[in-house]
């Protein structure tokens, strides 16, 4: 139960703030845990994959998923959620001024606007070991940024290697590039950077603030990313939709499994592909393996 100011307004968005925003990753197989799934049927020559990914697990974790390498041996392309090409623009000019634009609160507004002094103080003080003692240096930038830095932060505390190392998502490109496969996206950095910062921002706002409060972070983050690395994918799907309500199932699962369904669709009738997307995207009535079987496709665990 989270509580805001002197209004006793109940939240339980903390309790979604770290799988949703970080761990979008997870899921179930009804028939195994398994990360790597099999598409055949409806006339296509080639079968194509899904691959459940943590984007916080680095490539080498591709090494204890069954049939990984064999799999991508047989595919001619590889589809993340983001297109690989899109990144070459990240550095431009152009873009570094829109991502300023999505990080950064409207101009007039300041971070302390959305709170008392003593809740703005207690968040300075939360704040502190990761930006400093100078409110200044943040008061212009929005809740969710701050909130996705200090999960970055504690990510990397936890897992060291993954700063020198590519995320399995990035490292099925890399795969692809060595061996003169075609990269694809599902979607843009614009539309990726549109979905995580323009919530509202006073959403945004309640989050930070019972972030502050109550932690438990990097206490879920250990135990979502070990149930990953188990392949304990019922745990997953459990700890997952535990963590968000039904408006952020809409916009972040549902709504985007029903746009990448049919971009899948095409691609797997004229190319066998393999699709690396969140892990949470892939099971459930919603999911991604449902929405091929009720479109006529077999989808299978690959199981070693």
């Amino acid at each position: 139960m989270l509580y805001i100011g002197a209004n006793n307004l109940v939240n339980e968005k903390m309790k979604r703030l770290f799988p949703f925003f970080a761990f979008l990753t997870f899921g179930y197989s009804s028939a195994s845990a398994q990360l790597l799934w099999k598409i055949s049927g409806e006339g296509i020559e080639s079968p194509s994959y899904l691959l459940g990914t943590h984007h916080f697990c680095t490539g080498e974790f591709c090494d204890s998923i069954p049939g990984f390498y064999e799999a991508f041996s047989q595919v001619e392309q590889v589809c993340t959620e983001v297109d690989i090409n899109s990144f070459n623009k990240v550095n431009s000019p152009e873009f570094q001024r829109k991502l300023r634009g999505y990080m950064s609160l409207p101009e007039g507004v300041t971070l302390s606007s959305f709170y008392s002094k003593e809740e703005f103080d207690e968040i300075a003080k939360y704040l502190s070991p990761y930006f400093g003692n100078n409110p200044e240096v943040y008061r212009g930038l929005k809740p969710i940024t701050l909130i996705i830095n200090i999960q970055n932060i504690i990510m990397i505390e936890l897992m060291p290697e993954f700063e020198s190392s590519s995320g399995i998502d990035q490292y099925v490109q890399e795969l692809a590039a060595e061996e003169g496969k075609k990269s694809i996206g599902l979607e843009s950095v614009e539309f990726q950077m549109e979905l995580l910062y323009n919530t509202p921002l006073e959403d945004q706002a309640l989050q930070l603030l019972e972030l502050c409060r109550n932690g438990g972070i990097k206490e879920e983050a250990m135990e979502l990313t070990d149930a990953y690395k188990a392949k304990n994918l019922k745990k997953l799907d459990k700890l997952t939709r535990k963590g968000c309500d039904k408006e952020e199932y809409e916009t972040m699962v549902k709504g985007r499994n029903v746009a990448w369904t049919e971009t899948i669709v095409d691609n797997i009738s004229t190319t066998p592909t393999l699709f690396a997307v969140g892990a949470g995207h892939l099971p459930g009535k919603y999911g991604l393996i449902e929405k091929k079987r009720k479109k006529g496709y077999q989808v299978e665990a690959i199981l070693q």
